[in-house]
Parts: C-alpha cells; structure tokens; sequence
C-alpha cells in the first residue's frame, strides 16, 4: 500500500522518504536505506551507499539476511524503491531461496509490479 509493498513474511521494498509510523505497523523494525539522501532518523536505520561495486549490494544482502535471522522485519527503501532496492531484495531472496536470478526477479516483481533493475 502506498509507496511500498511487503515481498515476503518480514521483507518489505520501498521507496525514501515514506511514513516511518506506517512502516512501525507492521514490524518492520529495521529499515535499510540505501543511496538516501537524508540522514537516519534513529537506531532502527542502516544506510548503505552503492556505485557499481557488487561487493556493496553483497553486504547489503548479508545486512538482510542478518536482520531476519533475527526475526525482526526488515523494509529495504531507496529513492524509487525500483531499482536498487530491488535489486538488493532479489539477491538477498536468491541466497535465503537458492533461487536464480529469473526466479527471484519474478517473485519481487508480483509484489512490487513497477521495478526495473539493471
């Protein structure tokens, strides 16, 4: 609803700035920025900063993966929550899944119909 989805129990996808309370509601209690612009409001966001290094989306992933070994929900936003987000959500379901690439993009994709990674 709004400006972003839930992709799976605890994984939701967005876009920046969007309404923390709303997040809140639905335990998602870490959110992960990445790219954004703005500063972390409090303890419950990480920021990450991507170029073209694959190193960085792995570490990103990891983060993810980390957060919901812990049974916290995570939301994972960026500026359009289109495509890098996306993109960092994908892998992350590749290596909890073991799904390929394909496989992970078409399972994102019906729940956040606009992404278009790169």
């Amino acid at each position: 609803r709004g400006d972003w989805n839930l992709i799976s129990d605890g994984l939701a996808l967005g876009s920046t700035p969007t309404d923390a309370t709303n997040v809140r509601q639905h335990r998602l209690q870490q959110t992960i920025c990445i790219n954004c612009t703005e500063a972390p409001s409090d303890g419950g966001v990480r920021t990450f900063q991507v170029t073209d290094d694959d190193s960085e989306m792995t570490a990103i992933a990891d983060e993810i993966r980390e957060v919901l070994s812990r049974g916290q929900g995570c939301y994972v936003r960026c500026s359009e929550g289109r495509n890098v987000s996306a993109a960092a959500v994908s892998i992350t379901l590749m290596r909890l899944h073991g799904w390929d690439y394909g496989s992970a993009f078409w399972f994102v994709k019906q729940r956040r119909r606009g992404i278009v990674i790169r």
